[in-house]
Order: structure tokens, then C-alpha cells, then sequence
């Protein structure tokens, strides 16, 4: 599931054109050329971008606008087992596929002319797919941004040469830990080593090829076994030679890895008021089904599949997401026939008031709607573990 805490353009220009949505295309278009360059932002985007942003603040249930980022979950089998994660609990109600090759060119092509940004990474780790290389450069020479997000504890011939050439933009690596004993309470599986071998294996690539991209962000998930490391972040991002090595918030689901400091209490909203991937997200997953959005970790909430993305602007306002939207915003809502529609926004408590947003008495985060909607806990089995790690 994507993280949603870190410092990035996205996450920047949403609240941007949230909160000042009169403000108009100029300023939003100067920004994002400024970060991702004229190449990916056009003013047609920019104008689509604000138009979703516009109608998301109105709650609206149909709308014009056409999603500005697209999800490709290029593999949903990982080589970790994190206790949070149902890909790591074995969880994940879908078949484990890759991602087809040729569909993926497809879609790429289908949404480039309104698509800012590509991801390709949602349930697995997206370097077990082989063509993850030739995905990313198709977006590229699509005039797309492009994103990924990997724990690079894996082991590919030539990753950084690859990595660089294929134009990726964006690499979102996740390194919980700056040993190998923190590292692998989370990120099971995970080789230490490994990890920041091939971090400067990238770095080194972009020196030898003289390219700037892509951007490596490394992502710190805050424990209570790994918060002591937090102060020695910022000189091992100056040793590795990244351009961002950050603390961040979790989703946590046992008391043991709450950490101390308040300051990284488990997450608890991923949007305040209101859900905007409704807006702005098309998640396509590994199997080609089309799902609400990233949290969804069942094909019982999916919409429909990609094979089926002939007209996006229809399919963008089916049923389901009309029910969707309509849900998120307070609204009601029936089919044709009268009657509501069960959707994944029924079981989600990812939206929560701006009010109580940052609340720290919740002690856990909540669950992922898939799981709510089941009965569901995670499968983390790490009371030993737990037990472990509070007597370090």
C-alpha cells in the first residue's frame, strides 16, 4: 500500500489546489514544471488537475475531470513478510499475477494525454517484475512522471544501470531500520547489507551516466525498536549521497511498536474530510482488475478491470464510483433500481476530521476496509516478537 506521510509534489500541489482552488491554473502550472518539468506538465494537465480538485472540494458525484494519477501494480508478490502489510500476512485476497506487458502499454497510452504521474508499485515489490524497466520508459517517452517504491532488498544484475536508464523519476525506498538487527524486526527477510549496496550501486549509476534522476527518497517508518536511530538519519543520508532520507509515520498494529516520542504515534487518517483519491487515482492491480484505491487489498471492491478502460470518462463515473463519491461527501445515493450500493468506502475509516486528524489517543491505526469488511485482523503473529523487542 503506498505511503502517504512523505514530503513530495504530490502531496504538496493537493493541498495547494485544495485549499486555494480559485487561485487558478498559472501558479499550480509554474510549481509543478518547477519540480517534474515542462516535459511531463502540459497546461491541459494542469487544467484537468484542477478541474478533479474543483469537484472533489464540491463533493461532486459525476464528474468531467479524469484522474491525473494512474496506479500499475507491476507484481503483488513481495520478498519481505511485514507483519502490517497483507502481502506479508498472506492476506491479500487477490491472485498473485504480474502485471501484463502489452495491457500496461495500453493504459499507459490511454491516460498520457491528462496522466501526470505513474506508479508502479501497490501490494509487491515491484523489482520482481522484469519488465519494470520497459513499463517505466514507456511512461517516460509517454511524457509521464514516473514513481516506484521498493525495499531494493533484492538482487538484479546491473539494477542501477537499469534503473537509470529507464527513466524512472522517482524512487521511494523504504530502509526501516540502519542495521541489520532494527531493519528486520519490520522488514523481514530484508538484507541490510543488500539494501544499501545497491543504494549506492543507483547513485553510482547516475554519476556514471550523468543523469539526475531518479530522485531517491529513503523512507525511515518510525518503531519504538528502530526511534533511536531517527538522529543519525540525516548524516547517513549525506554519506549515501541521496537527495532525502526522512522519519516517517506508520500504520501500526501491535502495541509494541508504538514508539515513545508522540511525534510518530501510528497513523491514523490518510484524508482529512474528505477522500480525494476518488478524484484522482485510478489503481489498476497486478491482475488487471481495476480497485477504488490503494487500500483495497480484496477483488470483492473492485469495479472492474482494465480490459474494460475503452471510455475512462465513462467508466470513471460508474455506478460504484458514483456510490463512492457520494458516500465520502455526505450524499445519497441508489442504482437504478433505488436501492444503495455496498462499496469498500462503507468499511474505510481512513477519512477522518481535520479536527481530530492528529489525534494521539488512538493507540493503533485502523484497519484496512478490506479487512474491517471480514472481520479481519492482521495475521502479524509477533506476540513473541513483540516480547523480544520490548525487553531490548
Amino acid at each position: 500500500m503506498a505511503s502517504f506521510d512523505r514530503s513530495n509534489w504530490q502531496r504538496k500541489a493537493l493541498q495547494f489546489a485544495h485549499r486555494h482552488p480559485s487561485v487558478g491554473e498559472p501558479p499550480i502550472l509554474a510549481a509543478m514544471r518547477h519540480r517534474m518539468g515542462s516535459r511531463v506538465v502540459t497546461r491541459a494537465k494542469v487544467r484537468n488537475f484542477v478541474h478533479a480538485n474543483v469537484e472533489s472540494d464540491a463533493g461532486a458525484v459525476h464528474v468531467e475531470s479524469l484522474p491525473y494519477i494512474v496506479n500499475i501494480d507491476s507484481v503483488n508478490a513481495c520478498n519481505l513478510a511485514c507483519p502490517f502489510c497483507v502481502t506479508g500476512t498472506r492476506q491479500l485476497d487477490r491472485r498473485k499475477s504480474l502485471f501484463d506487458t502489452e495491457k500496461a502499454r495500453r493504459l499507459i497510452d490511454l491516460v498520457a494525454d491528462h496522466t501526470l504521474l505513474a506508479r508502479f508499485h501497490n501490494w509487491g515489490e515491484p523489482f520482481l517484475n522484469k519488465d519494470i524497466f520497459e513499463l517505466i520508459n514507456h511512461a517516460h517517452k509517454a511524457n509521464i512522471y514516473t514513481a516506484v517504491s521498493s525495499n531494493l532488498s533484492i538482487e538484479v544484475e546491473g539494477l542501477g544501470e537499469k534503473i537509470v536508464k529507464s527513466g524512472l523519476d522517482n524512487l521511494h525506498v523504504s530502509i526501516d531500520g540502519l542495521s541489520q538487527e532494527t531493519l528486520e524486526v519490520y522488514r523481514r527477510n530484508a538484507d541490510f547489507d543488500l539494501v544499501i549496496r545497491n543504494i549506492r550501486e543507483i547513485v553510482a549509476a547516475k554519476r556514471a551516466l550523468g543523469s539526475k534522476t531518479p530522485r531517491m527518497e529513503l523512507a525511515f517508518l518510525v518503531f519504538r525498536h528502530n526511534e533511536h536511530e531517527v538522529s543519525q538519519i540525516k548524516a547517513m543520508r549525506r554519506e549515501l549521497g541521496v537527495e532525502a532520507f526522512f522519519p516517517s509515520r506508520a500504520f501500526i498494529y501491535h502495541d509494541s511498536f508504538v514508539p515513545e516520542n508522540p511525534a510518530y504515534s501510528p497513523y491514523q487518517h490518510i484524508w482529512e474530510d474528505r477522500c480525494h483519491y476518488l478524484y484522482s487515482e485510478l489503481m489498476v492491480e497486478a491482475d488487471g482488475k481495476v480497485s477504488p484505491c490503494c487500500t483495497n487489498s480484496s477483488e470483492r471492491f473492485d469495479v472492474g478491470h482494465v480490459d474494460e478502460l475503452t471510455d475512462l470518462k465513462a467508466f470513471w463515473n460508474r455506478p460504484a464510483y458514483q456510490a463512492m463519491r457520494a458516500k465520502s461527501s455526505g450524499k445519497a445515493w441508489t442504482d437504478d433500481q433505488g436501492k444503495p450500493m455496498e462499496t469498500l468506502c462503507d468499511f474505510c475509516e481512513y477519512v477522518g476530521s481535520s479536527a481530530c486528524s492528529s489525534v494521539i489517543g488512538r493507540s493503533l491505526s485502523p484497519l484496512p476496509p478490506a479487512l474491517i469488511a471480514t472481520g479481519q485482523d492482521y495475521n502479524h503473529q509477533i506476540d513473541n516478537l513483540g516480547r523480544r523487542v520490548a525487553n531490548s
